[in-house]
């Protein structure tokens, strides 16, 4: 009977080396950096623009040249053309503390591919998205950073 039980070293022997894999593999992909909610209102000639997504791209302070350092934060605008940004993770909400680079594109296209519900793409200068340099900074606290987009009109 003796035989068919290890004894407690043997017993601690395989615990413990288990117990500190296990610990090992918990919290290393939960990792976050510092975040700080974000919220604001973009307008385009001084009306709510609906259906955008407001994207910042946590920047490399003080550099003269735009490198994401970090994962960005999006949102997408209501009708009131609010938005709330929400960390690259999907779940989290905010962004990363410190400067950014701030580029704001369509959200959704219309034509026949977007169905019958679907929002028309809203033309935005490229000073907005593509060719964008606006940079705002990210406090601890919490922020409000509203874009108001003048575009000329095309008819």
């Amino acid at each position: 009977m003796k035989d068919m039980f290890l004894s407690r070293s043997t017993q601690w022997l395989c615990v413990v080396p288990f117990g500190l894999l296990m610990m090992t593999g918990c919290g290393s992909s939960d990792f976050k950096p510092k975040l700080a909610a974000v919220k604001g209102v973009v307008t385009m000639n001084d009306k709510p623009l609906p259906a955008v997504t407001v994207t910042f791209e946590p920047q490399l302070a003080g550099s003269d040249t735009n490198g994401m350092i970090g994962g960005a934060s999006t949102g997408v605008t209501d009708a009131e053309g609010k938005y709330e940004l929400v960390y690259n993770d999907g779940r989290t909400k905010g962004a990363v503390v410190g400067e950014h680079l701030v580029r704001i594109v369509s959200a959704s296209g219309g034509g026949p591919a977007g169905g019958a519900g679907a929002v028309a793409e809203v033309p935005i200068p490229p000073d907005y998205n593509t060719s964008s340099n606006m940079k705002v900074k990210v406090d601890p606290t919490g922020n409000t950073h509203d874009f108001k987009i003048v575009a000329e009109m095309t008819q």
